[in-house]
């Protein structure tokens, strides 16, 4: 189905289990440019997310889980054409109602492109394993990391995008046995980041709202440092994603003051 959305073009159809809208005139973004959205109402017309989520930016694309009944999910994907509208979107709109009663959670979504193989004999040498695997698991691999440890190796494949590394693993997955031994095959876990450091803000107007704060966020410091804002008649907080980041803020906001308002920070840690 091609649909006209502020006087550009889009697309809807199917592909195995998602529905998927496609605005296919915009450039196809980066990585880094996706979010996962969660407690989406089962009969939500896809372009309802859209008009959702275009409050933070231009969407590329939104992937619309279904089962197999011909309904959807409760989750979806939307990539956004750059990678400040997704992170905004986690800032403003997760915890916002979509319909009423049902506020949705959104976070960036992680495009895993890594592998792990695991349980590698430590007498296995690495282009032994190579000579096994690598026809197999070659397409699209950019580099590879080994790690050993209690007599067993393992490595890390890092290919170009999370489709290579997608294929990689359906061919390989849940092992493969090797000299009398399985090596396990599964997705690398991701960095999982430390508990964020926060900063207290008050006595701004009781009409602001999270989005002006993004929008000033982003002129004035890296608003991919920012885990969370919060905000209630003009007070609240901002979350960052450690006490460096914090204290670099705290310095910025010193000379460049958020929306321009002088004395607006206290300089406090919520645990």
């Amino acid at each position: 189905m091609l649909s006209t959305h502020n006087n550009e073009k889009f697309k809807v159809f199917q592909l195995r289990s998602q529905q998927i809208l496609l605005f296919s005139t915009r450039s196809c973004p980066a990585r880094g440019t996706e979010v996962f959205l969660k407690n989406v109402p089962r009969n939500i017309p896809i372009t309802d997310i859209l008009y959702f989520l275009e409050q933070c930016g231009e969407i590329y694309q939104i992937r619309l889980m279904m089962d197999f009944s011909g309904n959807n999910k409760d989750f979806c994907y939307a990539s956004y054409t750059t990678k400040d509208a997704a992170k905004i979107s986690t800032l403003v709109l997760s915890g916002f109602e979509i319909k009423p009663g049902f506020p949705v959670h959104i976070q960036m979504s992680f495009d895993n492109n890594k592998l792990v193989m695991k349980n590698i004999p430590w007498k296995m040498t690495d282009d032994q394993l190579m000579e096994e695997l690598m026809p197999v698991v070659d397409d699209g691999l950019m580099s590879i990391s080994w790690q050993s440890y209690d007599n067993k190796k393992s490595c890390v494949l890092e290919y170009m995008s999370h489709r290579h590394a997608l294929e990689a693993r359906k061919k390989i997955w849940p092992g493969v046995i090797l000299w009398n031994t399985k090596i396990e095959v599964d997705w690398a876990d991701p960095v999982i980041t430390s508990k964020g450091k926060s900063i207290v803000f008050k006595n701004l107007p009781s009409s602001t709202t999270r989005l002006a704060i993004c929008e000033n966020l982003k002129e004035i410091i890296d608003i991919n440092t920012v885990l969370q804002i919060q905000i209630k008649y003009g007070n609240g907080y901002i979350t960052f994603v450690s006490e460096e980041t914090r204290q670099a803020a705290i310095r910025t906001f010193q000379e460049k003051p958020l929306l321009g308002r002088k004395g607006v920070f206290v300089e406090k840690k919520l645990e």
